[in-house]
């Protein structure tokens, strides 16, 4: 039976690292790659072949918006449409597609706010159910929760607050799928060399402060999915922080934040 692995959001930051070093790893015969941008998937694609010499599972590279209702819906009719070709398992979802916005919530446009919400929430969430029936026992899932599922943050205060459902659902769902041999595994990262910020504020050349290499992040939490962790955090410094949140106020911290910490410059 063919093993199918999908990343979303694969045409850069981890997205893109997942991809590489996922297939290197030799686990999947297939591997979907979803992004909107079809010409930065192919990048990957390419990427993916120089780096394995070749010798590399098949690539499908899936250029759509995954968001709502709409992506959630057109990824389940994709594998509809390849269960009738031939039978197929997948080994591994990894829920990479996110991202945020910077600034005074409301400072920031409201319809931006909202497609981050359609990403980060619904498509992950839409994207975990329509996979789970063709998961058997050894299937995993990845989602790319984040630092500021921890505690609320001013100038992200919808995206933290998705990530905080991440975090949340991740945990619940590992509990729930246990017994189904399925692992679930959240990943928290900070600040990481990736297109986050530029994305974040709309201006290509904008930097995440105290950035992380992405390319390690990816394979500490590929490591931890391997000792059948649920919860990844990279660093020390990050977890510190994570474990401290829990005696912090929320407001304090909240307070704290908008008035004396700038994350991107």
């Amino acid at each position: 039976m063919k093993r199918i692995a999908i990343i979303t959001g694969a045409s850069s930051g981890f997205g893109r690292e997942y991809a590489l070093q996922y297939s290197a790893m030799g686990e999947c015969d297939e591997l979907w790659l979803f992004a909107r941008r079809k010409e930065k998937l192919e990048e990957t694609k390419q990427a993916i072949f120089l780096q394995n010499g070749g010798n590399i599972p098949n690539v499908r590279c899936v250029a759509v918006d995954i968001a709502g209702e709409k992506g959630v819906q057109g990824f389940s009719r994709l594998l509809q449409e390849e269960s009738k070709v031939a039978p197929f398992t997948i080994e591994l979802l990894i829920n990479n597609a996110g991202f945020g916005t910077y600034g005074e919530f409301t400072e920031t446009e409201i319809k931006r706010q909202l497609a981050s919400i359609e990403v980060n929430v619904y498509a992950l969430t839409g994207f975990t159910a329509a996979v789970i029936p063709y998961m058997s026992t050894g299937g995993a899932i990845i989602n790319l929760a984040s630092m500021a599922s921890f505690m609320p943050v001013p100038n992200f205060a919808v995206y933290a607050a998705t990530k905080a459902y991440v975090l949340s659902f991740s945990i619940s769902l590992s509990a729930e799928l246990r017994e189904k041999g399925i692992s679930v595994l959240a990943v928290c990262p900070g600040p990481a060399k990736t297109e986050f910020g530029a994305v974040a504020i709309q201006k290509k050349d904008a930097r995440m402060k105290h950035a992380k290499p992405a390319d390690k992040v990816v394979a500490h939490s590929l490591r931890c999915l391997k000792n059948g962790r649920r919860l990844c955090i990279y660093s020390l410094s990050w977890k510190i922080s994570a474990f401290l949140s829990r005696f912090i106020g929320r407001y304090f911290f909240a307070n704290f934040v908008f008035h004396k910490i700038v994350r991107i410059s």
